[in-house]
């Protein structure tokens, strides 16, 4: 028993070691400090947004054509399918 306690002794030990020299050179090669990364990001979230807008309106001024030309729309089939329905009910 006295081998297998100073096994999980060093297991802990070395899983310890591990993730100090992992955020020991995390830090080092951290491209940015957190500032400006959550800088970057908003940037590039007002970006999609503005794609997203530009897309929406675009899609809207592309709808607004057809739902014209199709007269009543889903509205209009949706009341012909209830009156052509089985009546047997």
């Amino acid at each position: 028993m006295a081998n297998e306690s100073s096994g999980n002794g060093r297991f802990v030990l070395g899983v310890v070691f591990g993730a100090l020299i992992g955020a020991v050179i995390g830090v080092m090669l951290a491209p940015k400090s957190g500032t400006q990364t959550r800088a970057d990001l908003t940037g590039r979230g007002e970006v999609w947004r503005k794609i997203a807008e530009e897309l929406g309106c675009a899609l809207l001024e592309h709808a607004r054509p057809v739902k014209k030309q199709d007269g009543d729309g889903v509205n209009g089939h949706v009341k012909d399918s209830n009156n052509s329905g089985n009546h047997s009910v």
